[in-house]
């Protein structure tokens, strides 16, 4: 299709936009609460993975393992303090069941004395085995993304991807539980059922990383947008390994659209259109070394 009008955003353009920007300059910072509502389901899209039942079984199996074998403290230390507090809170109960049977209400002596005799290294398939009110989540509750230096991006149209952009990212991951919790109201000896969401493991990490995304170009109205979407991003890091963060950092720049063209400027520039014609459409054709924009003029 033949166009009345053409015109082009070039690379030279494109390099000297990048060259006027003040490096590092933070791209987004995104911070949201874990949902305590059905295990954060609806948040699918985001920085929110369940963990299936085979990757909690290791959880704690890996938990049991590598606790204590390092200085600092680990995820794997959390998760193991937290699998102790369980184990004693069942070992607390059995034994006020052993004391007064007659007198004693909560969980049964077959529950307690599986969650006790499994030990943490089985707490995932025990707790499942007895109670439907169980499951670990990994959760982002804060991404942000800094671009150090200017990028080397090279223009092309309709799509620009863009390989190996190095950001430096500030990620929090968090590991929260569902889980039943049982507390005394009476004496040691009358425990009631309670459901909580509780964090059990923390870490934040702040790598340079490259990532893999790219650009496109939208037309509305007369003008000519860009905006961008990560394709992948993957930090290799405890619980972060687990989040699909490309959908959390896609929302956190929805809607964040970049001008680029006016196309009604065009029209402007020429004097013998600018009174009696208005842009009809606008055209993206493919072009590999530059935007390249066609405009279809309407007569009033």
């Amino acid at each position: 299709m033949t166009n009345d009008l053409y015109g082009e955003v070039n690379q030279t353009c494109c390099d000297k936009l990048l060259g006027s920007v003040k490096y590092p300059f933070v791209l987004f910072d995104r911070q949201e609460s874990f949902p305590k509502t059905a295990g954060g389901a609806d948040f699918e899209d985001g920085g929110f993975y369940q963990f299936t039942e085979q990757e909690t079984d290791e959880l704690f199996r890996t938990a049991v393992s590598e606790a204590g074998t390092r200085a600092d403290a680990t995820v794997h230390d959390q998760v193991f303090a937290f699998g102790g507090t369980i184990l004693q809170q069942a070992k607390v109960m059995l034994d006020a069941l052993n004391a007064k049977p007659d007198e004693f209400e909560g969980p049964s002596r077959e529950e307690l004395e599986a969650i006790i005799n499994g030990g943490i290294e089985n707490l995932g398939t025990t707790m499942r085995g007895f109670l439907s009110d169980w499951g670990v989540y990994a959760w982002c509750p804060h991404l942000r993304a800094t671009v150090k230096s200017k990028p080397a991006i090279k223009l092309q149209s309709p799509r620009i991807d863009l390989d190996n952009v190095r950001l430096e990212f500030k990620a929090t991951g968090e590991l929260w539980v569902k889980y039943p919790w049982w507390n005394c109201y009476k004496w040691c000896l009358k425990w009631k059922k309670v459901i909580k969401f509780d964090r059990i493991a923390s870490i934040t990490v702040t790598p340079d990383i490259a990532i893999d995304a790219h650009a496109v170009f939208s037309v509305r109205g007369a003008q000519v947008f860009a905006s961008g979407k990560f394709d992948r991003l993957r930090l290799e890091y405890d619980i972060l390994d687990k989040i699909p963060l490309e959908g959390l950092a896609n929302r956190a720049v929805a809607g964040k659209e970049i001008p680029i063209y006016d196309g009604a400027q065009l029209v402007a520039t020429v004097p013998l259109l600018k009174s009696r014609f208005t842009v009809d459409k606008i055209a993206l054709p493919p072009k590999s070394d530059a935007v390249g924009i066609g405009v279809t003029v309407r007569q009033l």
